[in-house]
């Protein structure tokens, strides 16, 4: 059974040298698996996509801390080929007085900002817990090459900010019919739906155009999944 933990036994006091952290390890889960670890996450976690700062809180609720970095003090992570994020984003656990801490380049747009930090949040809940099963205590997510992990967390992320049925709920309000998309379609009446479906979810076009594909490609993310109970602690 996959479980979200809340990772009570990370040091909390000194300091680890960065670059010496484990990466992340892949959960090596299915698309439809990571789609049903993340609602469960968003009902555990009370995420309301709604609020412009939950995010915030969840992290901090989680013990963790998101701390504005310099866009010459960091390489890249986070964000698909393609995406808007600068790509500076990084996740360091079990290193000073937090569990973990999200870097996210402070010149960041919110919807991205938001996107990038669910991105760790899903390093942090998939990978983290494997890292741990296999002997370290700490986890550093920075750089490119983390393959089907940094997959994984772009996945959760979606999922987690752009929940399925809130979605369709939503593309079925604008009229928008799933089924009779392509790649190729472009017209007025879609760009009006991608941009109102990014102001509801407060994420960029970019993001909300990658879950239609997905949504598309996989209609199994439309149903439950079940064989997949994430659980929080009961503090959470």
């Amino acid at each position: 059974m996959i479980t979200i933990s809340e990772n009570n036994s990370l040091p909390t006091n000194g300091r680890v040298d960065g670059d010496d952290l484990p990466p992340p390890e892949p959960a090596r889960l299915s698309r439809l698996q990571i789609e049903m670890f993340a609602r469960k996450a968003c009902e555990r976690l009370n995420f309301d996509f709604c609020k412009d700062d939950d995010l915030d809180e969840i992290v901090d609720h989680l013990g963790g801390r998101i701390i504005p970095v310099e866009r010459e003090d960091k390489t890249s992570e986070s964000g698909p080929t393609g995406g808007q994020s600068s790509g500076l984003s990084y996740i360091i656990v079990g290193q000073g007085d937090k569990k973990f801490e999200i870097g996210l380049d402070r010149d960041l747009e919110p919807a991205q900002r938001r996107f990038d930090t669910a991105h760790e949040l899903g390093h942090y809940l998939l990978h983290y817990p494997i890292v741990k099963e296999s002997g370290h205590n700490t986890m550093k997510a920075q750089g490119v090459g983390l393959g089907r992990a940094d997959w994984e967390a772009q996945w959760f992320a979606l999922s987690f900010l752009l929940p399925v049925d809130r979605f369709i709920r939503e593309c079925h309000t604008l009229k928008l019919d799933l089924d009779s998309l392509s790649d190729d379609t472009k017209t007025p009446t879609l760009d009006e739906a991608l941009v109102s479906l990014s102001n509801i979810f407060k994420i960029e076009v970019f993001y909300v155009k990658a879950r239609l594909k997905e949504i598309r490609k996989w209609p199994g993310l439309r149903t439950a999944i079940p064989g997949v109970e994430p659980a929080i602690g009961a503090s959470a």
